[in-house]
């Protein structure tokens, strides 16, 4: 509908549909294999695949203060599609982009897991790397519009993860999570705007994150 020379989308619609199949197995007692494959169909954005694997090896089993250590690879490709807001928002200050592509990720991950006390403390130092193509971004456009989405052409994220829980009763259980992570802005759509300049780093990913957690399971 036009209102006064703006659009405002009211009938907009996307369908979805999607098939996936996974399947986990173990060989030897040591090592855990396990293996993802799914396929989405979009109305808008066509045929998209998305494949996901693991492999966990047991390099220790004891039982007593030290207990088993464990090697995990984890790697997979994924997409996000844009919201309907980022797609069709015909709002005063910001309006949407419907040429905006799904999001696209490589994810790659390497951790070790040590469990302690027979199990009732585990640790897990990991570290990972994710490459972007076409990140969802918000960007400003000139007055009296703030701003709309685009696609950025590519960035990554690399960092260090580190966790632990503990249960300190058979109900209560204590968890603390740090994350440490370093972003990139590789190639940009918006050259020119001072955020998503490339070498910059990505908005709302900050530098350093935390974590703590304590549940009751009665």
């Amino acid at each position: 509908e036009r209102q006064g020379g703006t659009v405002s989308a009211t009938g907009v619609n996307r369908s979805n549909h999607g098939a996936y199949v996974h399947t986990t197995t173990t060989l030897a007692g040591r090592y855990f294999l396990a293996g993802g494959l799914r396929v989405e169909r979009s109305s808008v954005f066509g045929t998209k695949v998305a494949p996901r694997g693991s492999l966990g090896v047991r390099l220790a089993g004891a039982r007593g203060p030290v207990s088993s250590s464990f090697l995990r690879f984890s790697a997979g490709r994924g997409i996000t599609e844009p919201s309907l807001i980022q797609n069709f928002s015909r709002e005063y200050y910001f309006v949407g982009n419907p040429d905006l592509k799904p999001e696209r990720t490589s994810s790659y991950e390497i951790a070790l897991v040590q469990e302690w006390f027979g199990r009732r403390a585990r640790t897990e130092v990991a570290a990972f790397h994710n490459s972007f193509r076409d990140l969802i971004a918000f960007v400003s456009l000139p007055a009296p519009v703030w701003g709309s989405w685009k696609n950025l052409e590519a960035s990554r994220a690399r960092g260090v993860e580190v966790s632990g829980k503990a249960r300190i009763t058979d109900v209560v259980s204590f968890t603390a999570a740090y994350t440490r992570l370093w972003t990139r802005i590789l190639e940009s759509a918006s050259p020119a705007s001072p955020y998503y300049a490339v070498g910059q780093e990505l908005a709302r990913r900050p530098a350093h994150s935390g974590s703590l957690g304590l549940s009751v399971s009665p």
